[in-house]
């Protein structure tokens, strides 16, 4: 396979969010140029604590029914 620099990303950039919303397997790989801190949450853990917090749990159901829109 052959890498392809699709976009660079900086402090405080996401990547990801489209598999982790919609449960699919993802579509691309990550390289960090420099020392990187990298926050890493499962799906299950996220679900979990959103129960905490019930407008957040609205915005995030919403965006798991866009990411299935793109299937």
């Amino acid at each position: 396979k052959c890498a392809v620099n699709v976009q660079k990303l900086g402090r405080g950039n996401n990547f990801g969010f489209l598999s982790f919303f919609s449960g699919r397997p993802r579509t691309a790989s990550v390289k960090s140029l420099e020392f990187t801190t990298v926050f890493q949450l499962t799906r299950e853990k996220f679900i979990e604590r959103l129960e905490d917090y019930p407008s957040e749990k609205v915005f995030f159901s919403e965006k798991t029914l866009e990411s299935n829109l793109f299937k």
